[in-house]
């Protein structure tokens, strides 16, 4: 038997996990559901930056990357055609996501969250006093549970909230395709401590060593670019061929996993007994490190609102969120869209990576402003 929950929280990435522990730690009873079994792989958000960091550590969970192997990154090696420049990064780690969401669901549960994986959910309606959620699943059946508070991290295309058209993500139509893989074998010109970033104006592709020295390989392409090349392996290939980085043997016939359109938005944050976050609540395509910092902070940034709604939910607690969320990740977010932007044109990026280049230091804002601790 299910029960009731003071929260219901639907998505077990790091946006997902991360709220449900703190809000257990902080006394509330929390059900952390997701479709997924785990452990499971799952290719992008394997850079944590001094931002993603500091918030682990602020929560308790700062032992995690260490204790995981997690690999140091000093520097990006951002390559756009001919043009290479080499810029310095500080406070970042690679770990897979294999190992960081297992750590923090199995952390979640330590502080008391009841986890279901394999199980489907769907918002129900909101009552004066809780709000339903449908679980549906080979071990439980389908059952209906009640929560004071339901919290949607459920990802980039997750349909928990199918019912309400009006508030699901709208894609930008100007959205890339995103896709990736992890390979066990790759070149030695690969180093651990680096990022490799090869760019053009069809998208870009990014490489690095995780703690099991297998290489990440994520890669956000033009969806006409991607039907052009004939899938996300050909498309890779061609990136990496155009700015002169090291081929790898047998890309083309991985099985690559889509994450399907990256840049999209959502009209509301919120709805009554409910709050948005992490991916579900828009995205963009990201600058090393970004996506996993968006969700811990918002991770981060919803529980006291959450707990307060558990409390005495009044419709202000969801207007509340919505601008924190926007203060806290949204304006991140747009800097990241012009990064995007950026890349899109060659006139301005070839320049820009040349100019670099010569002069790593000129990125040393750019990137301090990226990876700064945000506040309340």
């Amino acid at each position: 038997m299910i029960g009731d929950f003071d929260a219901v929280v639907i998505g077990a990435g790091p946006a997902g996990s991360v709220s449900a522990y703190t809000m257990a730690r902080r006394g509330s009873r929390v059900l952390l559901v997701d479709k997924a079994s785990f452990p499971r792989e799952k290719v992008c958000g394997c850079c944590l930056n001094a931002r993603s960091l500091a918030i682990l550590d602020r929560l308790g969970l700062g032992d995690l990357p260490s204790r995981l192997g997690a690999r140091t990154i000093k520097r990006l090696l951002l390559s756009y055609g001919s043009r290479h420049a080499t810029i310095p990064l500080s406070g970042s780690v690679s770990l897979s996501r294999l190992a960081l969401d297992q750590a923090l669901i199995e952390r979640a549960q330590e502080a008391g969250v009841k986890f279901l994986d394999k199980t489907c959910a769907a918002v129900g309606p909101a009552s004066t006093k809780s709000r339903s959620v449908m679980l549906r699943s080979s071990e439980v059946g389908s059952v209906n549970t009640n929560a004071r508070v339901v919290l949607l991290a459920d990802g980039l295309t997750g349909t928990a909230l199918k019912s309400d058209t009006s508030r699901l993500n709208q894609v930008a139509s100007w959205s890339r395709m995103g896709a990736g893989v992890v390979i066990r074998h790759a070149p030695d010109a690969y180093a651990p401590g680096s990022v490799y970033m090869a760019c053009s104006q069809d998208g870009y592709v990014g490489l690095v060593r995780l703690e099991d020295d297998r290489l990440d390989i994520a890669a956000a392409m033009d969806v006409g670019y991607l039907r052009e090349a004939g899938g996300p392996g050909p498309g890779v290939v061609s990136l990496l061929k155009k700015t002169g980085m090291p081929m790898i043997s047998g890309l083309e016939e991985q099985r690559w996993r889509g994450t399907g359109l990256l840049t999209r938005s959502r009209l509301h944050v919120y709805d009554e007994r409910l709050l948005v976050l992490g991916d579900a609540a828009g995205y963009v395509e990201p600058f090393t490190g970004e996506g996993i910092a968006w969700a811990l902070t918002g991770a981060e940034a919803v529980v006291d609102i959450a707990i307060e709604g558990i409390n005495s939910w009044h419709p202000t607690l969801g207007k509340a969120w919505e601008k924190r969320y926007r203060k806290l990740v949204h304006r991140r977010q747009t800097r990241c869209r012009l990064v995007a932007f950026w890349l899109r044109h060659p006139t301005l990026s070839a320049p820009a990576v040349a100019l670099l280049g010569r002069s790593p230091q000129l990125a040393k804002p750019f990137i301090r402003t990226l990876t700064q601790i945000a506040s309340a």
